[in-house]
C-alpha cells in the first residue's frame, strides 16, 4: 500500500510526537465510523440504529435525545479517533458530548470501547486521552480518543472482544417543538471545507509500526420526526396564514362535497378541535394564534393559547 508523508497536523489531536503518514490507496483498510439511538418514551430505534420519534412526546420546550458513537476497527490498529459529527438542519440541534471518562470513583464508565484492561477484564491505567469541543454556530461535535504517546506508540485496547463492543462516546441532541415532520442526517465530516477549521475526521492507525493518518468510512444516523403539529398544517415549522388558507381551502371543497385534498397528517394538524371535521373554526383558531406569535415571544403553544383565550 503506497504511503505519502503528511504534515505533521500542528494542535490537532491525532498529533503523535513522531512523524505522521497518511494512506491514501484506494484498496486501504479504513474503520468505520456509525451510530446508534438510544432508545426512550416516544423514541423507536431500528436494527441500523435510527431514530423515529413521534412528536407526540414533545414539550413545550422541545425534545431532548441521545445516540451513541462507534468505531468499527476489525484489524484492532486505531491509536486515535477523532470525528467531526455534524447536523446541515439546524431543526436538529447537537448538544452536548459525554465524556467516557468521567470517573465513577476509581474507574471510568465501563461502556466505552477503549478502556484499558488486564487479561482478567480489570482496570491497569489511564492510557487514553480524550478532548471534547462543541460549535452551536456550526452545529458540530468534536471528540477525539487517544492513545498517551508518553505510554508507548502501540495501538488502543479496546475494552469489549472487539471494538465496537462499546460506545465511543453518548450525546445529546434537541429538536424544536416546532420542528417539521420529515428526515434529518447526522454524518461525520469528511470532506475539508464543511468545518470551520477546515480539518476533516480523522483516524490514526498503527501499520508495520508505522502511524498512518487516513479519513475513516462511516454510516449516517437518520432521524425521523413523525406526527401531526396542531396548525401547521403545510409542516413548515411555523403557524401562519399559510396553514389558515390551507383549512379554509379544504372545508370550502369538503363543503360542496368534493375530497379536502390534505393528507392524513395534514387533517389532523388542522383539525385543531379534534372533532373530526376541518372548516371555518379551525382556521379561526390557527390565524388568533399567528396573530399572538406574530406580536409576541410566541412562548404558549397553540393548545396552550387557546385554552387561555
Amino acid at each position: 500500500m503506497k504511503k505519502l508523508i503528511s504534515a505533521i497536523l500542528a494542535g490537532a489531536a491525532v498529533c503523535t510526537s513522531v512523524a505522521s503518514f497518511s494512506a491514501n490507496a484506494d484498496d486501504e483498510y479504513l474503520p468505520r465510523l456509525y451510530f446508534k439511538g438510544i432508545e426512550a418514551e416516544g423514541v423507536t430505534v431500528d436494527a441500523d440504529g435510527n431514530i423515529t420519534i413521534d412528536r407526540s412526546v414533545f414539550s413545550k420546550a422541545g425534545y431532548e435525545f441521545s445516540a451513541n458513537l462507534f468505531v468499527e476497527d476489525e484489524k484492532l490498529c486505531c491509536r486515535s479517533v477523532a470525528p467531526k459529527v455534524k447536523c446541515a438542519d439546524k431543526n436538529l440541534k447537537l448538544l452536548r458530548l459525554h465524556d467516557p471518562w468521567a470517573t465513577t470513583g476509581d474507574e471510568p464508565y465501563t461502556e466505552f470501547a477503549y478502556a484499558e484492561t488486564d487479561e482478567n477484564g480489570n482496570f491497569q491505567y489511564k492510557r487514553i486521552d480524550t478532548m471534547l469541543s462543541t460549535s452551536e454556530e456550526y452545529n458540530t461535535l468534536n471528540f477525539t480518543c487517544r492513545a498517551d504517546v508518553r505510554v508507548d506508540d502501540s495501538p488502543m485496547k479496546p475494552y469489549g472482544e472487539k471494538s465496537d463492543s462499546y460506545p465511543l462516546v453518548r450525546f445529546d441532541m434537541s429538536l424544536d417543538r416546532n420542528t417539521p415532520c420529515g428526515e434529518y442526517t447526522v454524518y461525520i465530516i469528511t470532506e475539508p471545507g464543511e468545518y470551520v477549521d477546515d480539518q476533516t475526521s480523522r483516524v490514526q492507525m498503527i501499520e508495520d509500526g508505522i502511524p498512518v493518518v487516513s479519513v475513516p468510512t462511516y454510516t449516517p444516523l437518520k432521524v425521523t420526526v413523525t406526527g401531526a403539529n396542531p396548525g401547521d398544517i403545510n409542516n413548515d415549522g411555523k403557524i401562519d396564514s399559510k396553514d389558515a388558507s390551507l383549512a379554509l381551502a379544504a372545508y370550502s371543497k369538503s363543503s360542496v362535497g368534493k375530497e379536502h385534498g390534505l393528507t392524513d397528517v395534514q387533517f389532523t394538524a388542522g383539525d385543531i378541535d379534534s372533532n373530526g371535521i376541518l372548516d371555518s373554526n379551525d382556521a379561526t383558531k390557527i390565524l388568533r394564534y399567528y396573530g399572538y406569535v406574530s406580536t409576541s415571544d410566541g412562548e404558549l403553544t397553540l393548545t396552550e393559547f387557546l385554552a387561555k383565550n
